[in-house]
């Protein structure tokens, strides 16, 4: 009983079902902060049009000016289009919403396409970008089939064993709660991540 309540617990805390339904209000005020944040920020076009579009926490106290020049805290990639509505929600509460979006290059860069992670906060009446990462980039239809994931973005030497653990047999004398909260949450976080990637990789897979 107590490993099937520590199961779901951990469930629950990587896989967070959506709290708060968004109304269409909410999709459209979205859409328009995506529309006009990654054609300028995402591409480095006109970037201070981007700048009252974030909130404190994205912009790191830099001025206007500064993030004029464009050395920005955005992973830059050269977009294609100016409508950014084809976005999956991730989760949402009243006043936060994550969400994955996948953007494509110009057709000539032969850089493909790639899948962002965008957090965004109501501010008022309006949705701002709070943070924005890339979960993977995928290589045009051209090229060798191929797929960069979060891994390929974080520092080198992290290490990535959450399939492995060093316990030995020893061990099973530690309480089951401890032991299962051990393997159990890197376990659901990689698995959660296996399925966000097989999810973008289709949705990629489906605009050729």
């Amino acid at each position: 009983m107590r490993i099937g309540v520590a199961f779901v617990a951990v469930l629950a805390f990587a896989f967070p079902a959506n709290a708060f339904a968004l109304t269409r209000a909410d999709r459209a005020a979205i859409d328009r902060t995506l529309d006009a944040f990654i054609p300028t920020a995402v591409a480095r076009k006109h970037v201070a049009a981007s700048y009252g579009l974030t909130t404190p926490s994205l912009r790191q106290g830099m001025t206007r000016a500064e993030w004029a020049k464009g050395d920005i805290p955005v992973y830059p990639f050269p977009v294609r289009g100016t409508r950014f509505h084809n976005w999956t929600l991730d989760s949402a509460t009243a006043n936060y919403v994550e969400l994955d979006l996948l953007v494509q290059s110009p057709r000539r860069s032969n850089q493909g396409a790639a899948a962002l992670t965008v957090d965004l906060q109501r501010v008022g009446n309006r949705w701002l970008v709070d943070q924005i990462v890339p979960t993977a980039t995928f290589a045009p239809p051209s090229k060798e089939p191929r797929v960069k994931g979060p891994n390929d973005y974080t520092a080198p030497g992290a290490s990535n064993d959450a399939g492995e653990s060093p316990l030995g047999a020893v061990w099973a004398v530690i309480p089951i709660l401890f032991v299962g909260g051990i393997v159990l949450v890197p376990a659901a976080f990689f698995f959660y991540s296996w399925q966000r990637d097989r999810r973008l990789a289709r949705a990629y897979a489906r605009r050729y």
